[in-house]
This record gives C-alpha cells, structure tokens and sequence, in this order.
C-alpha cells in the first residue's frame, strides 16, 4: 500500500500500521509528535518536516530509504517492544537521538552513513551491513554508538573519527561480534 497523501501533524499524531507493509511518499509536517505503531513496516521515501519526536513501538520496522536522512523529523527517535530503525540511505548524516532498550535495533543498511548525535539512551542493537561511520569529539564518538549496544558487524567496516587532535585516544565501549572492520 502507498500513501501520497500529505500529513499534518498539530499535537501528536498516531500512524498504526497494522502489520501491512506501507510506503509514505507524502511530506508529514506540523508542530507535533509522531507515534508509529501497529507491527508491519512503514517505509519514508522521503524526509519530513514535523517538529516533535517519533516513538516506534509494537514490533514495527521503519524505514529510511534513498535520500531521506531526515525522513523522522530532527527530534528523538524512540524505539520500544522488539521494534527496528532502518537506515538504508547513503552518504548522508543521520543527526537524530535514538532511545532504546536492549530488545531494540537500528538495522544501517545504507552505505557511508555518518551516525552525529548522542545516543547514550540507546542500548540495543547496531545490526550494520552497509557501513557506517561516526565523526565529533572524542566524546562524541564514544557516545554515538549508544550505552553498551551490541554492534554486529555484516562484512563493512565501522570507522571512529575523532576531531580532537590532543584526544586522539579513547576508549570505545561496546561489545562488538561479526565480521568486519573497526577504523
């Protein structure tokens, strides 16, 4: 199913996906908050523009696809109930916060794809096949990839840049299994 439709969201909006499978090329804007619930999977094939933040829950799987980095507003990402984060863009910056527990997963299915805010409220799991890289400060660094996550490796490599040439050194600390490469 596919809805072109636009969405305006004034205070909080629901979208419940009801176990289909749904692609949104509509642009959702507005002021409010957005939940995405219902299992199934909703794809956005294209970035969006409402201001508040974005709750996944009840198993449901989002999608980011070709070009939409910002296709969850530029607030917090929260995931809850076994639910997945799809980033399956390329050679962009994903800059949103991502909360979570140890059930959750943000799946990195794009390539070259720069992970720049602090998600220290996200413990789950990077299932990362594409590639992923993540720029700052070294404090930045160590907290992009959550509070003790799992980080799978698929194949790709995962680089850590730090931008504090006195602080080159710093301690990663997230358990890491698969195959792949740490730069």
């Amino acid at each position: 199913m596919t809805l072109a439709n636009a969405i305006g969201i004034m205070s909080a909006g629901t979208l419940d996906v009801g176990g289909k499978n749904i692609t949104s090329s509509g642009m959702i804007s507005g002021a409010g908050s957005l939940s995405i619930n219902g299992g199934g999977r909703l794809s956005l094939v294209g970035n969006n523009a409402y201001a508040g933040d974005t709750a996944i829950s009840g198993g449901t799987r989002v999608t980011l696809g070709t070009g939409t980095p910002d296709g969850l507003s530029s607030g917090l990402v929260s995931l809850t109930g076994a639910s997945t984060l799809e980033l399956g863009f390329s050679n962009a910056v994903f800059d949103n916060r991502l909360s979570g527990l140890s059930s959750e997963t943000v799946q990195v299915t794009g390539s070259n794809i720069l992970l720049s805010a602090n998600n220290t409220g996200f413990s789950g799991t990077w299932d990362v096949t594409g590639g992923a890289g993540i720029s700052g400060t070294s404090a930045a660094v160590i907290n992009n990839m959550g509070n003790d996550s799992l980080v799978y490796l698929h194949g790709c490599s995962l680089d850590l840049v730090t931008t504090d040439t006195a602080a080159a050194a710093f301690v990663f600390d997230n358990a890491m299994t698969g195959t792949g490469v740490l730069n």
